[in-house]
């Protein structure tokens, strides 16, 4: 047995070892090399910074002529991918994409999402997108974790997240223009975790919340934070569904005394407390907590 496990972590040590080897280094001032293991397989990562679209493809040329070695990751960086046509070849076993600051068009990974069929995570980040076109995630029946944050999304068509349906987990849309949660979502059914803070949404009309909570049953964590909580808030099927499930990551943003405040523990009575009844609640609490520690040092010092 102890034979067995020597020869296996010598062969993973001879394949990372060879892998780094065998990646391209004309290119290494662009793009670096590493690898890792998902599944079970060994892959590798791949990090580019400051390159453009011609540089890419020539990078993936050479390293399809040197490694026989999936790729298991891709990260663009602060680059000019404005003009690039189609994702480079070599990307059929890709399981995580990011793409920051890059200037890639939408368009052109919708060209390439048949050969994205692994992809469990994409994450695209300050580029300059709209809207999240229809049946753009058709191919990516594994994907289950994708962030657009900051892309300058207003809207997102009605067909977007179809094939998303038994796959998604995990939606960031932070930064973006919406405001409103997007109705679309509600068809994500195995949601744990959406994040909407740093958009214009700052009520929840109660039909979309009959809508969102009949349907998202795993969400757990609902990330917004320009609520506002002004009196009467507390009584609203938005404030109910959150309380009740106890989904966490709902913060007030006004009136200021609740400013910051989590929505699923803040008492019910605290909404239509004036600032100045605020003030005075948060100094009797302050009150009574110094009476009780002046009690127990009394009792401490007084018992001696």
């Amino acid at each position: 047995m102890l034979q067995v496990l020597v020869y296996f972590v010598i062969v993973i040590l001879v394949s990372f070892s060879n892998c780094v080897q065998n990646c391209p280094t004309k290119l290494l001032d662009s793009c670096s090399c590493d690898t890792s293991i998902e599944d079970g397989v060994i892959g590798l990562k791949i990090e580019c910074r400051n390159t453009d679209g011609k540089r890419l493809n020539q990078f993936f040329r050479q390293l399809r002529e040197e490694v026989q070695i999936p790729i298991h990751s891709l990260h663009v960086t602060d680059s000019k991918l404005k003009d690039l046509a189609d994702l480079p070849d070599g990307l059929i076993n890709v399981r995580h994409l990011v793409f920051n600051n890059t200037g890639i068009d939408f368009e052109t990974l919708r060209q390439s999402t048949t050969s994205l069929s692994y992809l469990k995570s994409l994450s695209i980040y300050n580029e300059q997108y709209t809207e999240i076109p229809e049946l753009f995630f058709e191919e990516m029946h594994e994907l289950t974790h994708l962030e657009l944050n900051d892309v300058g999304i207003a809207v997102i068509s009605e067909d977007a997240f179809n094939y998303l349906e038994d796959s998604l987990r995990v939606l960031r849309l932070r930064g973006n223009k919406l405001r409103s949660i997007p109705i679309e979502i509600a068809s994500l059914q195995h949601l744990e975790i959406l994040d909407l803070r740093d958009n214009a949404i700052c009520v929840v009309a109660d039909d979309l919340t009959y809508k969102l909570e009949s349907s998202l049953k795993s969400l757990r964590k609902l990330q917004l934070d320009r609520i506002n909580c002004s009196c009467g808030f507390e009584k609203t099927a938005f404030a109910s569904w959150i309380r009740s499930y106890a989904i966490r990551g709902v913060r007030c943003y006004e009136p200021s005394h609740l400013h910051g405040r989590e929505l699923s523990i803040t008492p019910k009575e605290d909404f239509c407390l004036s600032h100045s009844e605020h003030n005075l609640v948060s100094f009797s609490a302050m009150i009574f907590l110094l009476l009780n520690l002046l009690k127990m040092v009394f009792n401490t010092y007084g018992a001696i």
